[in-house]
Order: C-alpha cells, then structure tokens, then sequence
C-alpha cells in the first residue's frame, strides 16, 4: 500500500481520532485556515463520524480566520432584553424572600390556633351529653305536665256543674214567689170578672123583656 504526500494511503488523509482512539481515513477533507493561519485539513471519520482536524505543512499565512459576522440587531435586542430583565427577575425574587417571613408567621398562626379550636370542639362536645340531659329532662317531664292538666280538667268540671246546677235551683225558688204572686192575682181578679158578668146578665134581661 503506497503512502502519498499528505501521509494518508491511495490519496486519502489519515488523521487521528480522538474517540477511536487510533488513526483513522479522513472523509469529506476539506482545506482550512486556522485562526493562527496555519493550514489544516478537516474531515470526518469513516468510522465513527467524528470530526477530524489534521495541521498541514507549510508557513502561517498571517491571516487569521474569517470573523463571524456582527450579530443581528434583533439578536441584540433580544440579549438587551434578556439583561434589562434580569433586575426585575432579582426583584421578583427578593420580593418571595421577603414574603417568606410573613407566610411563615401565618403558619404559624394556623398552628397556635389549632389548640384552642381542639378545645372549641371538646367543649361543643362535652357540652353535647348535658344538651341531651335537658331535652330528656323536658321529655320525661310532659307526662308530669299532661298529668297535671288532665286533674285540673277532671276536678273543675264537676265544681263547674255543682255552680251552674245550684244557680238553676236558686232561679227556680226565686221565681217561685213570683209565679205564686201572679195565682194570686188571678185567683183575686176571679170574683171581680164573675161580678161583671152577672152584671152584664142583669142589664141585659130588662132591655130583653
């Protein structure tokens, strides 16, 4: 196999590859400038694809390589964008740590109030059995009260009946005075109405005769 000029084999250039870890065939060789001016051949590996860079012979040209080009003014703008913003990002940030104290104090808070809502709670519920006490309390006690106006009921009808029955009787002898008045008075007003109609009788047989 004949080496040739640029110390590959055949017209190909060799050059090591840092990820084979050997020497390996340049593909796609191109020649470069390096910033430093020296001449170079650039490629990749025909194995692994690698990129390969081998230095050629030869004197620096003195011109280093092409500049990249002056970014965009919208590329500026952007990365000026980026810059202005980063104060409001360190306020943002300042502004969360500076919040951090006051949602730890209200934490805080939540925590110590737990305790007196604990006992809020056990008191509404040792409150509950004497609730339930009363209400059985007034429960039990309706048949007492019921009872009691039931007797009341039952002892002042009879009293009731014993006042109107002895009101009707005392009318009755009341009036008994009164009516015997009235006989009296019929029985006296008898003779006088007999007397009239005899009298009647008498004038009447005259005017007859």
């Amino acid at each position: 196999m004949a080496i040739d000029a640029t110390g590959g084999t055949d017209g190909n250039m060799d050059a090591y590859c840092v990820k084979c870890r050997e020497k390996r065939e340049m593909k796609n060789g191109k020649a470069v400038v390096m910033k430093n001016g020296r001449p170079a051949m650039e490629g990749t590996c025909a194995v692994c694809g690698t990129k390969l860079m081998r230095m050629m012979p030869g004197a620096s040209t003195g011109k280093p390589a092409a500049k990249k080009p002056a970014a965009k003014p919208a590329a500026k703008a952007a990365v000026a964008k980026k810059v202005a913003a980063k104060p409001a990002a360190k306020a943002a940030v300042a502004k969360k740590a500076a919040a951090k104290p006051a949602a730890k104090a209200a934490v805080a808070k939540k925590v110590a109030a737990k305790p007196a809502a604990k006992a809020a709670v056990a008191k509404k519920v040792a409150a509950k059995p004497a609730a339930k006490a009363a209400v059985a309390k007034k429960v039990a006690a309706k048949p007492a009260a019921k009872a009691a106006v039931a007797k009341k009921a039952t002892a002042a009808k009879p009293a009731a009946k014993k006042t109107v029955a002895k009101a009707a009787v005392a009318k009755k002898v009341a009036a008994k005075p009164a009516a015997k008045a009235a006989v009296a008075k019929k029985v006296a007003a008898k003779p006088a109405a007999k007397a009239a109609v005899a009298k009647k009788a008498t004038a009447a047989k005259p005017a007859a005769k």
